[in-house]
């Protein structure tokens, strides 16, 4: 029985051919299974990296895609510096020996971007930054133009807390007076009127939203801690950050064209002729923005020689209250410095005497 149950052979049912059209309908709900299983898993994955930081949809600006610090090596984080060159030895000691004035601390920075070269004195100290300031603030005011939150045409209201003592007529003006962002922006910058500066201020989201876009440009000293027109000198910045600053802005690297033509076109129109302008030589021009207030004295800006080509000028004086010594020193360094580039081929090159 056993020997006859071993040799019996128990058929297999046999399976129903399945047509091309099942086939391939089996094929399919086997991909979608595994699809769907690879989003799910690639969706965890881009969560994960959100959460570190890694990752930053096309929504997010660019400049607020940071990598965090704790999972970065600090030497590949971004920190913007000015691309200096050759040191002007022999002009800088020139410049340094000019500032050897009794109860006078100076600062200094005059910086040839095509070249590199510059000459610098206490370029990265803290000084007090009176209405140089301002520059900055027009800086994110054109930023934020580009970036839609802000229109040149928009109205802004003068109120009672924006009133601020010193340079300008606006704090004379009614409460409740309307003007565009444009005019206001005009007159912290043409007449360094104080009332218009805290007004774009209070625009542009507060002090501590614009120390903090400083600080993502590279700026080190440079911050607001009072409302303008700050007479204790509270507010502060250095020469290096303004350098830095100015730098930045002229390659286009924190405004649209359009924006550094606005900004541009307003320091164009300063009002104030002494500090750096006294120390330039017929032809030339400049863009720039002071800052005077008792204890403190400066100028930042943007010199072309009658040959077109430019430099980047910053100086910055502390002072006994209003001591005039201060603005005849930054016309000095201005002229040393002038002197020597407008008759030099190549910066670093001293030129022949005739």
């Amino acid at each position: 029985m056993q020997e006859v149950a071993s040799d019996l052979q128990i058929p297999r049912p046999r399976r129903r051919r399945q047509s091309p059209t099942e086939r391939w309908l089996r094929r399919g709900a086997v991909l979608l299974v595994l699809s769907g299983g690879c989003a799910v898993l690639l969706f965890q994955l881009s969560h994960t990296l959100q959460n570190l930081g890694l990752f930053a949809g096309a929504t997010v600006p660019l400049d607020l895609q940071v990598l965090p610090e704790a999972i970065v090596d600090s030497q590949y984080l971004p920190r913007p510096e000015l691309a200096r060159g050759e040191q002007l030895v022999a002009l800088e000691a020139a410049m340094h020996k000019l500032t050897q004035q009794p109860r006078l601390r100076s600062g200094f920075l005059f910086f040839d971007p095509a070249t590199g070269a510059y000459a610098q004195m206490a370029a990265d100290e803290s000084f007090s930054a009176a209405s140089v300031i301002k520059v900055p603030v027009l800086v994110e005011l054109m930023r934020q133009v580009d970036g839609g939150s802000v229109r040149l045409d928009e109205v802004l209201t003068l109120k009672a807390a924006h009133k601020g003592g010193g340079s300008g007529w606006l704090q004379y003006r009614p409460n409740g007076t309307r003007m565009s962002v444009l005019a206001v922006a005009t007159l912290m910058i043409i007449r360094s009127d104080n009332t218009a500066t805290n007004m774009i201020i209070d625009r542009l989201g507060g002090a501590a939203y614009l120390n903090e876009q400083f600080r993502r440009w590279g700026l080190r000293r440079t911050v607001i801690n009072a409302p303008l027109p700050d007479l204790e000198g509270t507010n502060t910045t250095s020469p290096g950050d303004l350098a830095l600053l100015m730098s930045e802005l002229d390659r286009g690297e924190l405004t649209s064209p359009q924006g550094r033509t606005v900004a541009y076109g307003l320091m164009g129109r300063t009002r104030i002729g002494s500090l750096l302008p006294m120390g330039l030589g017929p032809g030339a021009r400049i863009l720039h923005k002071t800052g005077d207030i008792g204890k403190m004295v400066g100028d930042v800006g943007v010199v072309t020689t009658p040959d077109g080509r430019r430099y980047l000028a910053t100086a910055l004086v502390e002072r006994p209250h209003n001591d005039r010594r201060a603005n005849q020193l930054i016309a000095k360094l201005s002229q040393a410095f002038y002197h020597v580039f407008a008759n030099t081929h190549r910066l670093g090159t001293v030129p022949r005497k005739t």
